[in-house]
């Protein structure tokens, strides 16, 4: 797992850099420039009508997104373990999925069973992502 995920950063609030948007699926969207770096052209909302280079690391980043407590009040990053997780049993199937030259006519669609399940997970995981959804399973009923 990532820096994100020991448990040292864990138990320190605000330490840990959290993606709300996965970093492998944002690379293919990059220019690929050298071995392990891509570069993005992104705008921000304030100002749309001028774009500029970033990498997908600093894309979708947040401090302590998904650092968490118990229910004991002990710190945990839970979270994002799941995610690195679910990411890992995806990658293979969205990289055959993304990287195909022929993008929605792939042939290979329908996926296979077991490529299914991963997706589906990644997929549904992915809402966990949004402040929204955050905000709503941490309000109190």
């Amino acid at each position: 797992m990532g820096k994100a995920s020991t448990a040292k950063n864990a138990a320190e609030p605000g330490k840990t850099r959290d993606h709300t948007v996965p970093q492998m699926y944002l690379r293919h969207f990059a220019q690929h420039q050298a071995r392990r770096q891509y570069e993005l052209r992104v705008r921000r909302v304030v100002n749309a009508d001028r774009s500029f280079p970033a990498a997908p690391s600093a894309m979708g980043a947040g401090r302590g997104f998904c650092r968490d407590t118990t229910l004991d009040g002990i710190p945990h990053h839970a979270c994002e373990e799941l995610f690195t997780r679910l990411e890992g049993s995806a990658e293979t199937v969205l990289k055959a999925v993304l990287n195909d030259k022929d993008w929605a006519l792939t042939p290979n669609w329908p996926l296979k069973h077991d490529q299914r399940g991963a997706f589906a997970w990644w997929m549904a995981a992915q809402i966990l992502r949004t402040t929204r959804q955050r905000q709503r399973l941490a309000h109190p009923l």
